[in-house]
């Protein structure tokens, strides 16, 4: 199993967000296309979206599941 895996298939292993990972999510979720559908500009941005992680995680710490990510098992992307 990858390391931090909680969950995986044969393709894919899921692992809890974790701080590094807030570059990638600014990266997701501030362009205009997808912000429009998370609440707009006013909750995606970097500042938002640091603090909404720290609500990711606690999920994850207290429950076992939440915000995850999924990455192939065969290239990690």
């Amino acid at each position: 199993m990858h390391p931090d895996t909680f969950l995986e298939s044969e393709r894919l292993y899921y692992r809890p967000i974790k701080p590094d990972d807030l570059d990638w999510l600014v990266e997701m979720r501030t362009p205009e296309p997808v912000a429009r559908y998370l609440g707009g500009s006013r909750l995606q941005n970097r500042e938002s979206l640091a603090e909404r992680m720290k609500f990711y995680m606690e999920c994850h710490e207290k429950y076992g599941i939440g915000l995850s990510i999924m990455s192939l098992r065969s290239t990690g992307e």
